[in-house]
């Protein structure tokens, strides 16, 4: 796993396993970043190829673990998810966002 612009190395691993169940990143995103090249989080990348030049970060996996954590909150926060729920006896539609999203924003500050 390297920084978006491929400057530093934050974590490596020689099974796919660990992403998953160490870093906690879902099967389906961590295959679609080595496959396409998508970002994870909007800040990192995974590829199966060293990138020569990059620098090693040296972060234990409990630190590793802790910045993926504000990051992840970080996105669910400005993102959010957004449902759209249908009644059942007509076809009245309302949208409504993450209560997470309005939960966390009204009572928690993110600290970088």
């Amino acid at each position: 796993m390297y920084t978006k612009d491929l400057s530093e190395l934050i974590y490596s691993s020689d099974t796919q396993e660990d992403f998953i169940f160490k870093l906690r990143v879902h099967y389906s995103i961590f295959s679609n970043s080595l496959k396409t090249g998508a970002y994870y989080l909007d800040k990192y990348i995974f590829t199966d190829k060293p990138i020569v030049g990059a620098r090693e970060s040296n972060m234990s996996l409990t630190d590793v673990n802790i910045m993926l954590d504000k990051d992840r909150l970080e996105v669910q926060m400005t993102k959010g998810r957004k449902v759209l729920i249908k009644a059942v006896d007509n076809n009245d539609t309302k949208l409504f966002e993450s209560a997470l999203r309005a939960h966390v924003s009204a009572h928690t500050e993110v600290v970088a």
